[in-house]
């Protein structure tokens, strides 16, 4: 059977790791956390990736929502918050709420604050249709079952707990995933992949009502006046799933297969420089988002150096002492590209994360004036009139 492209989106309280969590479901460090009380828009990030089954998963992580040290009202406002930045950054609608608790933390009032604002929003019968919780820190639930202060597997210690977990994990029909943020890559892709498993039992259904409606209609406005170019849209997404093959091209691959397939990402950077160059000028975002290629060309010629110099290196057999000098060179040249491939890819992560927010933030401010009552009154009003 296959199944679509998902789009889904993550909430919850400042610190319980929604960004970590939603790094381990993109397969690479996408998400910065960011702890500045600055405006939704700043906060709110959008990413794309691929999943082993060749579909795109689109993550929205929000705004931290009803922090403890907010009162009930001021609560309330932040789940708006979040709300509206999941609304700005993806109006199609999505498969999944993910709601991140942390492990080991005391669930709360709070919490159940939670659930019970997305039901006043999106209904009743939402939590239990398109609602899955995750529990960060899940390293802290392994300890405690090798120090054998747990002695049940992780779906018999949530049967197990009363007070408002009990609530939460009866709401969402048991729903419930352990995610351990600081695993094994092994361990982090079998946790993407249960969850996704999760996602998918839902049904494929996308959750849309009027406002995700509005939104969109609001969106394809400004797309058809060129005020937010569908182009710098598309390039923002093909450099990131670019970022996300080019480290995967280096897992469990030979070196001749790694070479092909970073030759290939090579020729498809510049395929996309070749569609950016006539739309250039149109705007600034596609300016930004040229120079970006172009970093993120000069990155993956950098590493295909590295890859030919290994490859160089393994299939060197010196027979000589001016051989051996020879190879002695090559070893330091690749340790040399290394440091360099490795500092250049960092700071490359950095500015394309940059460029992204300031794109997301810029196009979700051209929506809001036009949705701005809708979102901020009709998100707690819309259940009245379904």
């Amino acid at each position: 059977m296959s199944y679509a492209d998902l789009d889904i989106m993550l909430l919850g309280k400042t610190g319980v790791g929604k960004s970590r969590t939603g790094n381990v479901l993109l397969g690479r460090d996408a998400f910065r956390s960011v702890a500045t009380m600055e405006s939704v828009t700043i906060k709110s990030q959008k990413e794309i990736t691929i999943l082993e089954d060749g579909r795109k998963l689109c993550v929205v992580d929000t705004p931290g929502v009803v922090d403890t040290r907010e009162t009930e009202e001021e609560g309330k406002q932040l789940f708006i918050d979040a709300i509206k930045a999941a609304v700005l950054l993806n109006p199609a609608g999505y498969h999944a709420l993910i709601m991140v608790l942390r492990f080991g933390s005391r669930f709360t009032h709070e919490d159940l604050n939670t659930l019970q604002f997305l039901k006043d929003v999106f209904g009743e019968k939402f939590i239990k249709e398109y609602c899955i919780v995750v529990l960060s820190n899940g390293d802290n639930f392994k300890r405690a079952r090798e120090e054998k202060e747990i002695d049940v597997p992780f779906k018999e210690w949530c049967k197990k707990q009363g007070g408002h977990f009990k609530t939460i994990f009866q709401e969402v029909q048991e729903r419930v995933a352990l995610f351990n943020n600081v695993g094994s890559p092994e361990e982090k892709s079998e946790q993407r992949r249960q969850l996704v498993a999760m996602v998918d039992k839902l049904g494929g259904r996308r959750y849309i009502n009027p406002i995700f409606k509005s939104a969109m209609d609001e969106l394809e406005k400004l797309r058809s006046e060129k005020k937010i170019p569908e182009m710098a849209e598309n390039v923002q997404n093909e450099i990131s799933l670019i970022l996300y093959q080019k480290d995967r091209i280096k897992s469990n691959l030979s070196i001749d297969k790694q070479l092909h397939a970073m030759t290939n990402l090579m020729d498809r950077v510049g395929s996309l420089l070749g569609k950016i160059d006539p739309e250039e000028n149109e705007t600034t975002e596609l300016g930004k988002l040229r120079q970006l290629v172009t970093d993120v060309q000069l990155q993956v010629e950098l590493e295909l150096t590295q890859l030919r110099l290994t490859k160089d290196l393994k299939e060197k057999r010196p027979e000589s002492d001016e051989a051996l000098k020879t190879v002695k060179l090559m070893e330091l040249e690749l340790k040399r590209i290394t440091i360099e491939t490795e500092q250049n890819n960092s700071a490359l992560i950095e500015r394309y994360q940059v460029v992204r927010d300031e794109n997301n933030r810029l196009w979700a401010s051209m929506i809001l004036p036009t949705l701005g009552a809708i979102l901020t009154v009709g998100l707690f009003v819309w259940s009245k009139f379904r």
